[in-house]
């Protein structure tokens, strides 16, 4: 009798063909912000395979001087990554610019949330060379790269960041075991493959929201864990009435790097809340907003109260402002509104909010 034992045994399985080239070259590259008071300085200066490390040979990025200054590239496919070179600029007036910066594999765009590749850089390592190797753990696994100043202020500068390491590629493998004895004439055999199936999408279902819903949070109290800095970026700029989404022009709330930072809203009386409209910063770092919840209910320790729609996802910061429903054309009763973010060490910055009620 044969039994075909075919099987997704490693239906998902991962087998690695080797790299040895820079699969960083030519990649799409970003950067926290920009810096073309003197020169060209974009991020793809950092994979454009100049290593140049003087920044007059115009191959190097610039940021501005902000608050954790990043760059990142997206090397398009998910790399067994180990193994990150960066040059560093050499002029005097500024090599030490990278002591601080943390290199990051994963594949998530909060890249504070992608595993750390190597030792973050020091003054003694930019002594010794203009060429630093950061070398990954077993091989990391993701697409993307980064090099963030974490945690301070600074401007980062970048001459070529290599990345070697080897191509993930999934297969599908089947196994069959075979017996001695002669197959049966009347069992059924089963194919090796199944057909496609087609794929269904879910029903959308219709979530009307009523008319005249109207802003119930502009000017009211608001609050929140900690400030960034006194008088400059405190919970009232969220609710200001001013959308610009460039947080160092002073309009938006920015919290200390914390565990869970919050944000609140105090409107005074109890609304039908219907959906919570977020106006994310623009200027870098939009994703910090990912894993924010919304509640809305009557008390005012916010734990407490019911969450208003789904977590806000890499997706979903895509798009700006970003609404967020409070159910389908039932609304949440509530005098609080909160924002929080949900298992993670970051800041907290908000724009704008909007509290839509009936």
């Amino acid at each position: 009798m044969e039994r075909l034992l075919f099987a997704s045994l490693i239906a998902a399985a991962l087998f690695t063909k080797t790299v040895s080239t820079n699969v960083a070259l030519g990649k799409p590259a970003y950067q926290s912000s920009i810096n073309t008071r003197f020169m060209p300085a974009g991020a793809e200066n950092a994979v454009d395979g100049n290593t140049n490390s003087k920044y007059s040979g115009q191959s190097c990025t610039h940021t501005l001087f902000t608050d954790d200054p990043w760059w990142k590239v997206d090397l398009l496919a998910d790399y067994n990554v180990n193994r990150v070179v960066i040059t560093n600029r050499e002029d005097k007036c500024c090599k030490d610019r990278l002591v601080g910066a943390v290199v990051r594999v994963g594949s998530s765009e909060n890249i504070e949330s992608n595993s750390k590749c190597g030792d973050t850089v020091t003054s003694d390592q930019i002594a010794q060379s203009t060429a630093l190797a950061f070398d990954c753990m077993e091989g990391t696994l993701g697409h993307i790269v980064s090099v963030q100043i974490e945690g301070q202020e600074g401007t980062l500068n970048l001459c070529e960041v290599e990345v070697y390491g080897t191509l993930a590629v999934v297969t599908q493998q089947q196994i069959t075991t075979k017996e001695s004895e002669p197959p049966s004439t009347h069992e059924p055999q089963v194919p090796l493959t199944q057909p496609p199936q087609p794929k269904t999408e879910p029903p959308v279902l219709a979530c009307e929201l009523p008319p005249g819903l109207h802003n119930v949070a502009q000017g009211k109290p608001a609050f929140q864990s900690s400030d960034k800095r006194r008088n400059r970026f405190g919970s009232e700029n969220a609710v200001d009435g001013n959308f610009n989404t460039n947080a160092h022009k002073g309009s938006c709330s920015w919290t200390k790097k914390e565990y869970q930072p919050w944000w609140q809203v105090d409107l005074g009386d109890v609304h039908s809340i219907y959906k919570v409209v977020i106006t994310n910063r623009e200027d870098y770092c939009p994703f910090r907003l990912i894993n924010a919840e919304i509640r809305v209910g009557t008390n005012e320790n916010f734990l407490e109260n019911p969450v208003c729609g789904m977590m806000i996802t890499g997706k979903m910061i895509k798009e700006n402002p970003i609404h967020v429903r409070c159910g389908c054309e039932i609304p949440l009763q509530g005098r609080y509104v909160s924002v929080q973010l949900i298992d993670k060490t970051q800041m907290l910055t908000l724009c704008e909010i909007e509290v839509m009620a009936a």
